[in-house]
């Protein structure tokens, strides 16, 4: 994975730099001033002969962590050889005033800057101009999977920078073997977070087993889980799901479900051509809400009715299975009449829609009575269920 570690001059880079490598001591550090005190001598030409040796080292570097302040002068070098959204950039932000009174504290005298006709503070004050109109997303084009904006006291291991590196290595090695790879989920939202799971799409003719392979050689260390059509990854702590399909239409649901702000983002392997068919995707799926509850409200009725039948055959274990489809559904209709609609096959942080009380009486454990258990699951859902016709009838 390449880590771009970019900001104004005095801005925090270097000590950013300095917790990345600690994170991945193996990845090699590419600085374009270490590269100025090895290469340049100050004059223009050899600035410019520099860089090109800088930009050469990035586009050879898979796994790197690299500082420069970002500039297109540099980027324009390199960005066009790199794979779309390959890359994680961190930018360091910096109050301008300072960036400028760091001048005075730094020995800048071992570096050798070029000599534009430019003095060291009008730069800061130039990049400061940059940075505040994004030139980042303009000077990276499309080749960002993720930009973090952050300081330079930010925790490092706050970020999910394992995931991103679980998510570019994968593609790294199915490049030349796969042409339609794409994310879902907090993944293709881009709001991947440390505690998330990777989520991704893989169209194909392979076999799980064929592609199963492929992975046991990227991740010779991680435990593999097949269920059907998924192969789910576990490495260290992360989970990583590949999903495989062999038509869009298959991930539609899921991909629409994830609430994609961003089809360009969540191509990892595609083109053009990809982006026009997930677009497809998203405009032709039909989404019915009113439809959605009432299938709720329906599917909620149903389970509640089972109760009584399950009771009197005295099987257990289908009772206690049956009522928590019923906390699934009543849970969905609080979810959906405080009137949310994403996120709904599966309702996000659910328990803090529900009162501790009702929870209490919602979940059933094997000693409990299950006349008193019914009784109390039979007033809860009468009462959702009214309320869930109520908003029904007024949408």
């Amino acid at each position: 994975m390449r880590i771009f570690v970019v900001g104004n001059i005095n801005a925090g880079k270097s000590y950013i730099v300095s917790k990345l490598v600690k994170k991945y001591p193996l990845y090699k550090v590419l600085s374009i001033d270490e590269f100025r005190k090895k290469y340049s001598d100050s004059t223009i030409e050899k600035e410019l002969e520099t860089r090109k040796i800088f930009a050469d080292e990035i586009i050879n570097s898979k796994d790197a962590i690299i500082e420069f302040s970002g500039g297109n002068t540099i980027a324009s070098l390199f960005i066009d050889k790199l794979r779309v959204n390959s890359c994680v950039v961190l930018e360091v932000e910096e109050n301008l005033d300072i960036c400028l009174e760091r001048i005075n504290t730094k020995d800048f005298s071992k570096i050798p800057y070029p000599a534009f006709n430019e003095s060291l503070s009008e730069t800061i004050i130039r990049l400061d101009f940059e940075f505040k109109n994004n030139c980042i997303e303009s000077n990276f084009n499309n080749k960002i999977l993720y930009h973090y904006k952050i300081n330079s006291s930010i925790n490092i291991d706050d970020l999910p920078l394992d995931q991103y590196e679980m998510t570019i290595r994968l593609v790294d090695e199915l490049e030349n073997k796969y042409d339609c790879l794409f994310a879902f989920g907090s993944l293709g939202r881009g709001e991947l977070n440390k505690y998330s799971d990777v989520d991704i799409f893989l169209k194909t003719k392979d076999s799980i087993a064929i592609v199963e392979n492929k992975i046991k050689q990227i991740f010779p260390n991680s435990e593999i889980i097949i269920q059907r059509d998924q192969i789910a990854i576990y490495i260290q702590n992360y989970l990583l799901e590949i999903n495989i399909i062999t038509n869009l239409k298959e991930a539609q649901l899921f991909y629409v479900k994830s609430e994609i702000k961003n089809i360009d983002r969540t191509i990892l392997l595609g083109d053009d051509k990809l982006k026009l068919e997930l677009e497809k995707l998203l405009n032709d799926y039909i989404y019915n809400f009113k439809e959605e509850l009432a299938f709720t409200i329906s599917r909620l009725k149903y389970y509640v009715k089972s109760l009584p039948r399950i009771m009197g055959k005295k099987d257990l274990y289908k009772y206690y299975f049956h009522n928590n489809i019923i906390i699934h559904e009543y849970v969905k209709l609080i979810y959906f009449i405080n009137g949310n609609r994403s996120y709904s096959y599966l309702p996000r942080y659910a328990y803090e829609m529900v009162d501790l009380n009702i929870w209490r009486k919602l979940i059933y454990t094997f000693e409990e009575d299950q006349e008193k258990h019914y009784n109390n699951i039979k007033k809860l859902t009468d009462d959702i269920i009214s309320r869930a016709y109520n908003y029904l009838n007024s949408i």
